[in-house]
């Protein structure tokens, strides 16, 4: 099967530094794959890195077969690779449901001013906003403005906005940040369920118990190498891993990363 991502020697480099060294990472199709480290691991670097926002020093990226290199930021998308941020970037003048509409349908330059005063949008666009707010759990609140939401809703406009564009695959920057445990939960279940609709998911996040129990295998970032790979039982038990995470002493006691079990 030919995996629907596959970097190869993903390696950036600022300052002198790599913050990503040769980096290795595939994605099957239908699979969900995520990716965890500490703070400064390299994590986001490697999604700007995958979705042409920040240049590669040497490597390799093809999606869905096509290399995708070079390619610019906004043409990955349109070919179904889309992302989340972990700072979001919301119109907050503007509903939730608009948020999403413009993000939807992207404007050029001659149909600009049409676009600021629309009132209608095609019926397939429409119908894509209706099931993305459904996906996670915003319809109710399509029509307040960002502001007077929580922070947690607030990240999940941003997840909403991602699927509006019904990827092939969709990679999330940190989704569960500022979610309660309840929210936490409820993202798991509609995260595990977007395979049923055909997008693979690619997940970072330090929710480590929604990471090991949405996830059907993982790799493990530290210092911009990946360290450890394999399924969430098999990362849980690995040294490296703990090590990576609490230090060597942690590691010598055989912390529990969590209680999640994989899929």
């Amino acid at each position: 099967m030919t995996p629907i991502l596959d970097a190869q020697g993903v390696t950036v480099t600022y300052g002198g530094v790599n913050a990503n060294d040769h980096v290795d990472l595939s994605i099957d199709e239908g699979q969900f794959v995520g990716l965890i480290g500490a703070n400064g691991a390299g994590k986001t670097t490697f999604v700007d890195a995958i979705t042409g926002f920040t240049p590669l020093s040497d490597g390799a990226i093809q999606f869905d077969g096509n290399d995708i290199t070079r390619m610019e930021p906004h043409k990955r998308a349109k070919s179904g690779l889309v992302r989340t941020f972990q700072q979001l970037e919301l119109f907050d003048d503007l509903s939730v449901r608009a948020n999403l509409l413009v993000a939807c349908e992207p404007s050029k330059l001659l149909s600009m001013p049409r676009d600021i005063f629309r009132r209608t949008w095609p019926a397939e666009i429409e119908d894509r906003i209706d099931w993305a707010l459904d996906k996670v759990g915003l319809t109710d609140l399509a029509t307040m403005l960002p502001e007077d939401l929580s922070h947690g809703q607030r990240k999940l406009v941003g997840v909403a906005r991602a699927l509006a564009a019904r990827p092939r695959l969709v990679l999330l920057d940190e989704p569960a940040a500022g979610l309660d445990a309840t929210e936490s939960a409820d993202l798991a279940g509609t995260l595990r369920g977007l395979l049923d609709d055909g997008i693979s998911v690619f997940l970072i996040d330090h929710d480590m118990g929604l990471v090991l129990a949405v996830c059907d295998y993982l790799y493990v970032l530290d210092f911009g190498r990946i360290v450890a790979k394999g399924t969430p039982a098999e990362i849980r038990r690995n040294p490296a891993v703990i090590a990576a995470y609490l230090g060597d002493s942690a590691a010598d006691g055989g912390v529990d990363l969590g209680e999640g079990e994989g899929h």
